[in-house]
């Protein structure tokens, strides 16, 4: 049987049961109030493990360093430019 998760509105506690797809669950079991029982949507993540995966941090810091270095490049390039227009 699948775990569902729910979150009670009375007492504000998370609770995961066991049951079926067909069932519906409306009352809390821990404080006993009926019609209190919200159903919190299931999360689930697929994990790649075809190639090497690197963080997103990462990823952000190796593109911000490339970007520095380009940037540093066409301002060698416009300088020299500017340098030999202006002789």
């Amino acid at each position: 049987m699948p775990k569902y998760f729910y979150f009670c509105n009375t007492c504000e506690v998370k609770i995961g049961l066991y049951h079926s797809m067909n069932d519906v669950v409306k009352d809390c079991p821990e404080c006993n109030n009926r019609e209190c029982l919200k159903k919190i949507p299931s999360y689930f993540s697929i994990k790649n493990t075809l190639d090497d995966k690197k963080e997103a941090g990462e990823l952000v810091k190796e593109s911000i360093e490339e970007f520095k270095e380009d940037l540093q490049n066409q301002k060698e390039k416009l300088k020299t430019e500017f340098i030999k227009h202006d002789e």
